[in-house]
């Protein structure tokens, strides 16, 4: 969540790229509520000239009240285009940004529960702010220049009678300050519980079929029926404002030309004022009570806009700097060239900590895989096999010690570099809406068709995109043109062909695939990348009694590391595993 300070902070960011339209709509507004002053003015004069003024008098005053109110129509009119060009352009940088700062967020937050609140900030959220933008900034700023330029006028017409409105001040300024006071954190509040409720429903029917199959779902309908009895009371919350807001405004505006009104006839019975002047002032202060009422109403919307820009703001927060390209980071790209001595190793992980709450995952981790090495990751379910993978692709932090790729911290690599470096094919693949070369291409923009071809050819999938109608050119992904869930781990060990990364790790990477074609596979990715490091984090010991060296976690340690047959021999925990295996 974005603070207060970082929000107006960016929100004044918005309206300086915008100055000049910011200003034009200003000073036309400015002009429109002038020329809605005269009115008043010219009521006023009338009263002070009767019963002298002849009937061409008043023809003459009522067409110049028409032409001033064409006039400042045609203004206003004006303006407000100005006004929601400006605030789709706004809209449009800041869903931008928004999409941007998404794409930026570490993956650890992601698989973390978070996707529920993600995409209530992209899609209620950026809607709240949205209405904002397009309907309560234009009100905010006309009702802001009307107060200013009528409270300037009403001054210059009877100082005396404008004291008038210094009723108004306890009347609807204090219970106004009290309910804006609290608009924030109490929209917060409901905009977070529309988030569970959303993450609430997005996990239920993602484990559908393991709520049915563990009747659990009572155990669901409750967690729901509570988030959504949370967003009510948020809700409720949020509406208690309104209930103190609207009539304070009401019940003072209205005091206020009472007030007026009392007022003008002392001062006028004192021979302070003239009629006319009093029916001025009273016209304004009736004027003035409109942008009141606009301005207390609508900046309570804007202010809820504002606290859905927290949200959309804070998902930059959330994004650590080393995870952002070079350029947006603030430093310059490390080149490949940074100074590291050929033998030095491909990858080496110095007493790596790493734990998810209190329980640690990984304690004091040491190891070096050598450039070109082929290394296999096994151990039992919970060992850390998984998060050692997701720290050496920097997809999660370490919380003690560093993790150096050719010499150099992988923290200290731009993004674009780290991606070039290092590639993690994990067994949770997604197939983008796209043709499949455009879904290959994600990861080598630069690839011919004779590339993709061949890529598709190493990793098994060629016959299959060929068998499409229309080849890799046809579209696939999205609900009526899934892809097999072999086809699309083939589709993505295809990318990682592409991109060729200096080191690839595979998390089970071949799952869904038999023992017999997933070696296969494997030995094709390591035959079409010579040279390249590769570690696989093997869940399953098919890869492991294939690899040049293996390394066995246990309970977050490193218990063993040696060759496949050297391991079966040594009576520890690979041996172990592999009986089980074999069974």
């Amino acid at each position: 969540m974005a603070d207060t300070r970082a929000t107006w902070r960016a929100a004044l960011g918005l309206l300086r790229s915008e100055k000049r339209a910011v200003f034009t709509s200003v000073l036309f507004y400015a002009m429109a509520t002038t020329a809605s002053l005269a009115p008043a003015w010219m009521v006023g004069g009338l009263v002070d000239s009767l019963p002298g003024a002849g009937r061409d008098t008043v023809i003459a005053v009522m067409i110049v009240l028409f032409a001033l109110l064409i006039a400042q129509t045609g203004l206003v009119v004006l303006c407000r285009i100005i006004v929601v060009r400006l605030s789709e352009r706004i809209m449009c940088r800041l869903r931008e940004g928004f999409v941007r700062d998404t794409l930026w967020l570490p993956p650890s937050r992601l698989s973390g529960g978070d996707t529920g609140e993600l995409m209530t900030r992209s899609t209620d959220d950026v809607a709240v702010l949205n209405n904002a933008l397009r309907n309560a900034a234009p009100e905010v700023l006309l009702a802001s220049v009307t107060m200013l330029v009528v409270g300037i006028g009403l001054v210059f017409t009877s100082p005396l009678m404008s004291l008038a409105c210094l009723v108004a001040v306890p009347l609807v300024g204090l219970p106004a300050r009290w309910a804006l006071r609290r608009v924030r954190s109490r929209q917060l509040a409901e905009r977070a519980a529309y988030g569970a409720i959303a993450d609430s429903l997005a996990s239920t029917v993602r484990g559908a079929r393991t709520v049915e199959a563990f009747g659990l779902e009572e155990v669901r309908v409750r967690r729901v029926e509570a988030d959504l009895e949370e967003v009510r009371t948020a809700a409720l919350r949020s509406l208690r404002l309104r209930q103190v807001l609207f009539p304070a405004i009401d019940g003072g505006m209205a005091a206020v030309l009472a007030c007026g009104l009392a007022l003008g006839g002392l001062l006028h019975a004192a021979g302070l004022v003239t009629p006319g002047e009093v029916a001025t002032c009273l016209l304004l202060i009736r004027q003035l009570s409109e942008p009141v009422a606009t301005l207390t109403i609508w900046l309570q919307r804007f202010l809820v806009g504002g606290a859905s820009l927290s949200r959309v703001l804070g998902v930059a927060g959330v994004s650590e700097p080393d995870t952002r390209p070079a350029q947006e980071a603030g430093r310059p790209s490390t080149s490949s060239s940074t100074g590291a001595s050929p033998d030095s190793p491909a990858v080496e992980l110095r007493a790596i900590e790493h734990s998810y709450g209190r329980a640690p995952v990984l304690r004091g981790v040491d190891l070096s895989v050598r450039r070109g090495e082929f290394l296999a990751v096994v151990g039992p379910s919970g060992s850390g096999k998984t998060t050692l993978g997701r720290l050496l692709c920097a997809s999660e932090r370490t919380r003690t010690g560093e993790v150096l790729v050719h010499g150099t911290p992988v923290t200290e690599l731009s993004l674009e570099e780290r991606r070039r470096r290092v590639l993690m094919v994990s067994q949770e693949q997604h197939v983008f809406q796209a043709t499949v070369a455009d879904n290959l291409r994600m990861a080598g923009a630069a690839a011919t068709k004779d590339d993709l071809l061949d890529a598709l050819s190493r990793t098994g999938a060629l016959d299959w995109a060929l068998s499409l109608e229309q080849g890799i050119d046809t579209v696939v992904g999205g609900r009526d043109r899934s892809v097999p869930p072999e086809m699309a781990q083939r589709l993505a060990l295809a990318r990682a062909l592409l991109a060729a990364p200096e080191v690839l790790i595979l998390d089970e990477a071949t799952s869904v695939l038999t023992p017999a074609a997933a070696q296969r596979l494997e030995d094709a990715v390591v035959r079409a990348l010579p040279g390249r490091t590769i570690i696989a984090v093997a869940h399953q010991l098919h890869t492991a009694h294939r690899a040049d060296r293996v390394v066995v976690l246990r309970d977050g340690l490193i218990t063993e590391t040696g060759h496949h047959r050297d391991l079966v021999r040594g009576g520890g925990v690979y041996q172990r595993l592999w009986k089980d295996h074999l069974v």
